[in-house]
């Protein structure tokens, strides 16, 4: 399980930001639902 900190998330952006930060998703990931 992992707990993720949402606050400070003001955008889908930021959301998709934090993703890849803390989830380590690749390089290529984009901030997109579509790229998800």
């Amino acid at each position: 399980m992992m707990i993720l900190d949402l606050i400070g998330i003001i955008s889908k952006t930021t959301l998709h930001y934090l993703f890849k930060t803390e989830l380590h998703f690749p390089d290529w990931y984009s901030v997109s639902w579509d790229a998800f």
